[in-house]
């Protein structure tokens, strides 16, 4: 087996990732292994990636998407951009780090015989990163980095059977299920992100989005990259909204390859959360729906923290998850 290190993309290499990714047996999302995923991280907030390829007789047995990132990503994009540059260098040399979305995607059906020397190969390459921010690994793979701190993480799976959203629907605890009545009941709806309300929830964004604790630099223009770049075949990106007479009470976001999508990009209203609609669970019910209906199996609910001695806040997030009946999944995430 021949182990490849790319810092550049061509469109055959492309092809051939994508192509793999396909038939490729992964930990989590595979668009997190995608040439996609790392074009968009390298535009968007300028981390440099490194594609860990290794092929045997030219054929791909197995990618590592690695990601040179640095600390302080998010306050240095709000800077006026003359002071971003100079921002990001030293940020790059003083807080710098590696670190990955998903593990080793491997070649599906592989043997377990192969996979352990697949993994020799590539996690001797991974433990040679000095500052490594939390990263999954494959089930105990912990042992692999001796060095580093390993940390319990999991999501929930909800697996969607052909032609049965009812079955999925079954699974949803008693009050989430009669929320989501009652909440259409109440005249809510949920549109799909377009070209006709972009303007309309950038301008939202910007005024909502410290209600769920965030503090981003919303663009219309990022926003549309996103839309633009995902239009291609076996990648989705879909944001819904949630109305009620004209306004918008709150967003989810979905992104995946293939038949696999996870959520992210929660967003509510303030009129949302003073008046306990609750849109999400709609919006949830929504996404699901639309996973049915464009052939997608896997509904990764994000993750939560599985570990004792959590905060009010985690242990919500994983209660509030947990509701929609999907299948716990853990593993392990290494770090310096």
């Amino acid at each position: 087996m021949n182990l490849s290190t790319y810092r550049s993309l061509d469109d055959k290499l492309i092809k051939e990732i994508d192509d793999f990714l396909i038939l490729g047996e992964t930990l989590l999302n595979p668009l997190y292994s995608s040439p996609l995923w790392a074009l968009r991280l390298k535009k968007i907030i300028k981390f440099n990636y490194i594609f860990l390829v290794l092929r045997q007789n030219n054929q791909v047995r197995a990618v590592q998407l690695v990601f040179q990132g640095y600390r302080g990503y998010q306050k240095i994009d709000k800077l006026p951009s003359y002071i971003r540059l100079f921002a990001r260098f030293f940020a790059r040399i003083f807080f710098g780090y590696h670190m990955w979305f998903d593990s080793t995607v491997f070649l599906n059906n592989e043997s377990n015989q192969n996979k352990k020397i697949i993994k020799k190969i590539i996690y001797a390459e991974l433990v040679k990163f000095q500052n490594l921010r939390e990263s999954p690994v494959w089930g105990e793979d912990q042992v692999f980095f001796p060095k580093k701190k390993s940390l319990s993480w999991g999501t929930f799976l909800i697996h969607i059977p052909e032609n049965s959203y009812e079955a999925v629907f079954s699974k949803f605890n008693a009050s989430t299920r009669k929320q989501i009545r009652n909440i259409k009941l109440k005249g809510c709806y949920v549109r799909e992100l377009n070209s006709d309300n972009l303007e309309e929830y950038s301008k939202w964004l910007k005024v909502n989005q410290g209600v769920t604790g965030k503090s981003n630099r919303i663009d219309v223009e990022l926003i549309k990259y996103d839309l633009d770049i995902f239009n291609k075949a076996n990648y989705i990106y879909k944001v819904f909204i949630a109305y009620n007479d004209g306004r918008m009470l709150g967003s989810l976001s979905i992104w995946g390859f293939g038949d696999y999508v996870v959520e992210h990009g929660v967003y509510r209203s303030k009129s949302a959360k003073d008046n306990q609609y609750n849109e999400q669970d709609l919006l949830k019910d929504w996404a699901i729906r639309f996973a049915l209906e464009n052939n997608v199996t896997i509904f990764d609910l994000g993750g939560f923290n599985p570990n004792n001695n959590i905060s009010k806040k985690e242990e919500g997030i994983k209660n509030y998850k947990k509701k929609f009946g999907g299948d716990e999944i853990l593993y392990n995430n290494v770090s310096s």
